[in-house]
């Protein structure tokens, strides 16, 4: 993840329980500079997404800060390693090493409990890209299983084996396939 998405992810993640941020607390977490975390606070209060307080600030239009999360990122510039595999999508997301986040169609029904559509892809964060190669060897087909470069801010906001919502919602966002605006609307029903 770049920069500017690491701290939108924590801004969005810890903006949740609706109290003041502080600019040294988001640099913290998310591991930039005061720098990079001032110039994205002043990107959100320029579009009126956040108001800046005595020491802080806090996130007065959520989605607005959601979707410029969105706008920044790029899962395809993630992707560390995909290939083909015959099986459906449970039996991928089943046979997946222990130490994966879920994200995209499967993180949304390992969340919700349902897929809004059906889908063929299985996208996940992993640590150790080597474990899922060695579970899914690279085959002759177009890909439905994409490993994600793992970033350290994963460990610390994670919901079970599945990446946060925000993250969840952001990846959603950048997919190409026509069921990918079912699982936005579904999502934007849940988050805001």
């Amino acid at each position: 993840m770049k920069p500017k998405e690491r701290v939108l992810l924590s801004i969005l993640v810890l903006a949740k329980d609706r109290r003041k941020l502080t600019q040294k607390e988001i640099a913290e977490v998310s591991g930039c500079s005061i720098s990079t975390v001032n110039s994205v606070v002043n990107n959100l209060e320029g579009i009126g997404a956040v108001r800046r307080v005595l020491r802080g600030f806090f996130v007065q239009d959520y989605e607005k800060t959601l979707l410029l999360f969105s706008s920044y990122r790029t899962l395809e510039k993630d992707i560390v390693y995909s290939t083909f595999c015959s099986s459906s999508p449970e039996r991928i997301e089943a046979s997946m090493p222990f130490n994966v986040l879920f994200t995209a169609y499967s993180g949304y029904k390992i969340l919700f409990g349902e897929p809004l559509a059906d889908y063929g892809e299985v996208y996940v964060y992993s640590q150790d890209p080597g474990e899922v190669k060695e579970r899914f060897p690279p085959a002759k087909g177009p890909p439905n299983i994409f490993v994600l470069r793992w970033d350290k801010i994963l460990a610390a906001y994670h919901q079970g084996n599945c990446v946060p919502i925000p993250l969840l919602f952001a990846d959603i966002w950048s997919l190409p396939h026509w069921y990918s605006k079912e699982y936005i609307k579904g999502l934007r029903e849940r988050i805001l």
